[in-house]
């Protein structure tokens, strides 16, 4: 068999188009593979994003849900601010259980950390049950706070037949630092 002058040009025309075609694909074929990749990236940032959308919106939620007994929580909290408040309450506490009260010492104790504390000295005189009474209440405080000393002094009260108390109370309250 014989090859004509025309077969061959169109051989070398048809590998020449097949060349370019192949050439052409693999180009496209890279270009889509890239492509691909880059969308792959960009659907994980978008993932990603999403995440940490989501996560701050349940933050937000958890944040808006536990106002309520976060400033509840803080009212257990002792701050410097509210530390008048605070003596004053005992003192009006006093009052109406009949005790004298005098406030011996006060000092704050700077600590590392969030919180300092507030070391107060009492001393409390009145009727035995009055003075237990005062001692009960400091004891269930609504803060953190320890009593670390105390001591009592009984006395009878001949005229009265009434027992007469002293005592003598250092208690430690934590302090929130502001």
């Amino acid at each position: 068999m014989k090859v004509t002058y025309t077969t061959k040009i169109y051989a070398l025309l048809s590998l020449i188009t097949f060349l370019v075609v192949l050439v052409l694909l693999v180009l496209s074929w890279r270009y889509t593979v890239r492509e691909g990749d880059e969308l792959v990236a960009r659907l994980s940032t978008i993932e990603e994003a999403q995440q940490r959308q989501q996560a701050y919106g349940e933050l937000t939620r958890l944040v808006n849900e536990t106002q309520a007994d976060r400033e509840e929580l803080l009212s257990y909290v002792l701050t410097e601010d509210k530390t008048i408040d605070f003596l004053t309450s005992i003192e009006k506490a006093a009052v109406r259980n009949s005790v004298e009260l005098t406030t011996e010492s006060l000092r704050k104790v700077e600590n590392k950390g969030r919180f300092d504390t507030l070391q107060v000295s009492f001393t409390f005189s009145g009727d035995k049950q009055d003075v237990q009474t005062m001692l009960r209440m400091l004891e269930t405080l609504p803060y953190h706070s320890t009593v670390t000393q105390l001591s009592l002094q009984l006395k009878d009260a001949s005229a009265s037949g009434r027992i007469q108390a002293l005592a003598r109370l250092k208690l430690e309250v934590t302090l929130l630092k502001p």
